[in-house]
């Protein structure tokens, strides 16, 4: 779909459900490689989009570890966390033309820049490495809330009227560059190229908000309040079945971290996974639940814990030990390998 967008634009609404950022950079390197190699630019422009996209993907590994250092404080439970992002279960969508890698880079990049941010100004970085992720997906609004956090803590640290207003200033700005970012790639592109000079106008363009990417989603993806799990969708269905381990898993990790009395240096990430849990579950379709989760860091923050642990314990391992060794590697090897198979068949899956 990405392919088909950055050759031939947004011809009907349905393609209002994948927004444009990887369209765009396939978009340039095609224009590139006709330039340089015009005979055959086409095959040159899916070789060269791949390498970008696995570049990238190295890219938020570094980024990764960086971020788990400076969160979790131990090098070995970051080089662990890390190992496990690289092959996490949705791994064939980060090497492939996809925009997954995009967004993981973005939002790791913003949450990193956001935890480490002594300045305001280092927040307002953080906000555009968000929109550059919501130009990826929707749900990049989300990653709003680490300015929030990271905002409110420079305000109060230490607590003055300079610090208030600069404070306030900052949050107003990344408010604008993500929700800018967002407003102009769903609404307004959308009621400028359907609601206006247009002999029909479809019956969302008469809403408050025009909001054509809600349309496309409940149209198209029956994307609405439970409709994944009391609609007829069965292929949406039993992609929701697939996903429970990794939310079980991700629900485990988040105890196990507050039992750490690491509940302060998480809270904006636990709260991100959960968000993105309950709108999976809820509303959006079960098919995008891993993928969307996948590039969530606080849960591979658990597994490399637990891995250092298990070998800490050796020889004496237990039962639980083991499991905490094996259980995600055992998971992720099997969702990865099915993944492969079923993926080119477009059956829905993750």
């Amino acid at each position: 779909m990405f392919w088909t967008l950055s050759r031939r634009g947004y011809l009907y609404d349905k393609n209002h459900a994948f927004f444009p950022l990887l369209p765009f950079i396939i978009s340039c390197t095609r224009s590139l490689m006709s330039a340089l190699f015009s005979a055959s630019a086409e095959s040159l422009t899916l070789i060269v989009c791949i390498a970008i996209g696995n570049a990238v993907f190295v890219l938020s590994v570094v980024v990764f570890y960086k971020l788990a250092l400076v969160v979790v404080g131990v090098e070995k439970h970051a080089y662990r966390a890390t190992v496990m992002y690289i092959f996490n279960p949705a791994a064939v969508y980060f090497t492939v033309v996809y925009n997954e890698s995009y967004y993981a880079l973005f939002s790791i990049l913003g949450m990193y820049l956001c935890h480490t941010a002594k300045s305001f100004h280092k927040i307002i970085w953080g906000s555009l490495c968000f929109a550059l992720a919501t130009s990826c997906r929707s749900n990049g609004a989300i990653l709003l809330l680490f300015c929030a956090y990271s905002t409110f803590r420079l305000m109060f640290s230490p607590s003055n009227l300079s610090n208030f207003f600069k404070g306030v200033l900052t949050g107003l700005t990344c408010l604008f560059i993500v929700v800018f970012t967002f407003f102009t790639l769903d609404v307004y592109v959308g009621y400028e190229t359907y609601c206006k000079n247009t002999v029909k106008v479809p019956e969302w363009c008469n809403k408050l908000i025009p909001d054509i990417y809600s349309y496309v989603q409940e149209k198209y993806w029956q994307v609405g309040f439970l409709r994944t799990l009391l609609g007829k969708e069965r292929v949406f269905q039993s992609a929701m079945w697939f996903s429970i381990p990794f939310n079980v898993l991700g629900v485990i990790s988040l105890i196990q971290l507050f039992k750490q009395h690491r509940f302060f240096k998480i809270i904006p990430y636990a709260i991100y996974f959960l968000l993105l849990m309950l709108t999976v579950a809820l509303i959006a379709n079960a098919e995008i639940n891993t993928r969307v989760c996948a590039s969530v860091p606080v849960v591979y923050w658990v597994y490399g814990r637990w891995q250092v642990e298990a070998d800490e314990n050796y020889p004496n391992r237990g039962i639980w030990d083991y499991v905490k060794k094996y259980i995600y590697v055992v998971y992720a090897s099997i969702y990865f390998i099915v993944e492969i198979l079923l993926v080119p068949t477009f059956i829905g899956w993750i």
